[in-house]
């Protein structure tokens, strides 16, 4: 079914495009209305549609991509515009419903007895009106399914890592999920599931450009009071030196097959 519209909410929208610039919060509404005619689409569909051209950079069309989803085909979607667009279809449908119900017959013939017309049509329109409340809370009845455990969650994110396999391997990752499966002790969300964005395929690829040789990131740290060069050459090999014996832990197993 084809909507015309789609309900908009001002204070949702400005919250989530807080980190877009002028010209790719003009883009994303354009995205938002070609996805609201054709539910999924591409990714250079959507750049097309954005920015007028496939060649966009990186820079432009990445804080625009965190705010979309993927299906299991690779096609793009906003998981916000399909909740409305559910909504919008039962609402319609119940329009068209109650306005069957609520219909008056055509070439309907008046009674002889004014009295006894005023009756039935009382009670007809109390029947119906009754039927169309009775259909509204039954709409409105919203079954919750049962929240998954912090433990379920963790195995479900470990099976979302599989399909990345061949593409990063094992060891970045098992650092992936050691990161973003952080939580406080006795919390109740793991780091990835507090982040306002979350395109798991675009993480990934920010973490492997951001990725050093042998989990030396950015320059050795020297630690206070070392101040001449033997002293600075010394402290860093004891630093690399406790980094190598430290016991790793792979979160996913060291026999743990993704394929």
């Amino acid at each position: 079914m084809s909507l015309a519209y789609f309900a908009f909410y001002p204070n949702d929208f400005i919250g989530a495009i807080s980190h877009l610039t002028t010209s790719q919060t003009g883009a994303y509404i354009k995205i938002l209305c070609f996805l609201w005619q054709k539910e999924f689409a591409k990714e250079n569909y959507l750049k097309a549609v954005g920015y007028g051209s496939v060649n966009v950079g990186l820079e432009d069309w990445e804080p625009i991509v965190e705010l979309l989803q993927v299906n299991e085909e690779g096609l793009f979607y906003n998981r916000r515009l399909e909740e409305e667009r559910i909504k919008a279809v039962k609402k319609h449908e119940a329009q068209v419903n109650n306005g069957k119900k609520g219909g008056r017959p055509k070439n309907s013939k008046p009674t002889t007895n004014p009295n006894e017309s005023n009756h039935n049509h009382n009670h007809n329109h109390n029947h119906n009106h009754k039927e169309i409340k009775d259909k509204r809370l039954s709409e409105n009845v919203v079954f919750k399914p049962k929240k998954k455990t912090l433990e379920e969650r963790k195995e479900e994110f470990k099976e979302n890592l599989k399909p990345y396999f061949e593409e990063y391997g094992k060891e970045m990752l098992n650092k992936f999920f050691l990161h973003f499966a952080e939580h406080n002790e006795g919390g109740r969300k793991m780091l990835f599931e507090k982040q306002s964005t979350w395109n798991l395929g675009m993480r990934l690829k920010k973490w492997k450009s951001k990725e050093r040789p042998n989990n030396n990131f950015g320059k050795p740290r020297v630690s206070a009071g070392v101040n001449n060069l033997k002293d600075i050459l010394q402290d860093t090999q004891m630093q690399n030196l406790e980094i190598y014996n430290e016991p790793q832990t792979l979160a996913l197993g060291d026999n743990y097959d993704y394929r």
